[in-house]
């Protein structure tokens, strides 16, 4: 299969590739990490960016926004590399940022998410102008 070691096809077989979780100790939201770590600035981005990626998830898997667990494992709702693809697309869109597709298998979980993506909420350099 010749097709199958194109340098085209790289980022797909990165994606297929077995993943293991990573348990994360990240706070399940904004209000539970003490104010040394966040600003209230940082708490107010954490928070509005866990409620549109609650929101943003729950759709994508067919799910009602209750039952996404902050530290449930995305692949444990059905999120495949396909949805990961669309949502990198919708965080570039909505918010301005540009992150890999390896983003969900990284970070598995909503909470691991948040807190990776949170800091570059607040560095414009990491932003794309809208």
């Amino acid at each position: 299969m010749r097709w199958a070691s194109s340098p085209a096809l790289a980022p797909l077989r990165t994606l297929a590739a077995p993943r293991t979780f990573r348990t994360p100790t990240l706070a399940a939201n904004a209000e539970e990490l003490p104010m040394t770590t966040r600003t209230s600035g940082q708490a107010a981005l954490a928070a509005g960016l866990h409620g549109w990626l609650t929101a943003r998830l729950a759709l994508y898997l067919d799910r009602p926004e209750g039952t996404l667990d902050d530290r449930t494992p995305l692949v444990a709702y059905g999120m495949d590399s396909v949805t990961a693809l669309s949502l990198c697309g919708d965080l570039e869109d909505e918010h301005g940022l540009i992150v890999d597709p390896n983003l969900v298998w990284d970070h598995p979980t909503i909470a691991a998410i948040v807190d990776h993506l949170t800091p570059r909420l607040t560095m414009p350099s990491t932003r794309v102008n809208p």
